[in-house]
C-alpha cells in the first residue's frame, strides 16, 4: 500500500514536470514568434510606405515632366522618402525608402516618359517604369 502511494505520488511529479515544461516551452516559443510577427508586419508596412512614396513620386513626374526633387511623408507607423533625378531628357531616375519600425525598404525605378502637346495642352505619360527593390542605395 506504500508502495502504491509512491508510485502514484511519483507519476504525479513526473506529469506535473511536464506539463510545466511543455507550458515554459510553449510561452517562449509563442514569444518568438509573436516578435517574429511583428517583424513581419513592420516589413510590410514600410514596403507600402516605399511604395506609397514612389507612386507619389510618380504623380509628380506625370503632373510637371521636369520634376526634379525630393519629398517626405509621414504615416502614423512610419514614413517614406523619394528623390528623383532627371538621367535625360526622357528618363529619370526614383529611388524611394519606407521606415516602419526597424524595418526599412526601398524601391529603385528606372523611368521613361513621353511629353505630348495639344490644343488642351501638355500631357506627361509614363512609358516604362523598370522597378526593383535593392537592399541598398
Amino acid at each position: 500500500m506504500i508502495m502504491r502511494g509512491y508510485l502514484s505520488l511519483l507519476t504525479i511529479i513526473v506529469i506535473t514536470g511536464v506539463t510545466v515544461s511543455l507550458a515554459f516551452s510553449r510561452l517562449f516559443l509563442g514569444s518568438d514568434a509573436a516578435d517574429s510577427g511583428r517583424v513581419r508586419e513592420s516589413m510590410y508596412e514600410a514596403r507600402a510606405y516605399a511604395d506609397a512614396c514612389a507612386e507619389t513620386a510618380l504623380l509628380a513626374i506625370v503632373e510637371t515632366d521636369a520634376y526634379e526633387g525630393s519629398d517626405t511623408l509621414s504615416f502614423d507607423q512610419g514614413t517614406c522618402g523619394y528623390t528623383v533625378a532627371i538621367s535625360s531628357s526622357t528618363g529619370r531616375s526614383l529611388r524611394s525608402t519606407g521606415y516602419a519600425g526597424t524595418s526599412v525598404q526601398r524601391a529603385l525605378l528606372d523611368i521613361r516618359i513621353a511629353t505630348s502637346s495639344s490644343e488642351a495642352g501638355t500631357t506627361t505619360t509614363v512609358t516604362r517604369a523598370l522597378w526593383t527593390e535593392p537592399s541598398s542605395f
